[in-house]
């Protein structure tokens, strides 16, 4: 039991060492970390402007598509009455 014991303080006394360096790499990097969640976000919010101006480009051209096909039928509808006359 108390070599077993013994084996555990050890083994803490070798990881509290790499626990601190790592705690303070985390801490030097706090600065990084936020900077690049703020990026993250921007990036995000790019992509959703990105997409909306994606789907407003696709409106405009089933616009522009569906004004021509009108456009064409009230030609076609002339051109007959035209013919009728």
């Amino acid at each position: 039991m108390i070599s077993s014991r013994l084996t555990y303080i050890s083994q803490l006394d070798k990881t509290q060492g790499f626990t601190r360096q790592i705690e303070e790499k985390q801490r030097e990097l706090q600065p990084w970390s936020a900077k690049i969640r703020q990026k993250e976000g921007e990036v995000n919010i790019a992509k959703n402007e990105q997409d909306s101006l994606k789907r407003k480009v696709e409106e405009a051209q089933n616009a522009e598509a569906e004004s021509k096909a009108t456009l064409d039928a009230l030609r076609t509808e002339q051109q007959v009455k035209v013919r009728a006359d």
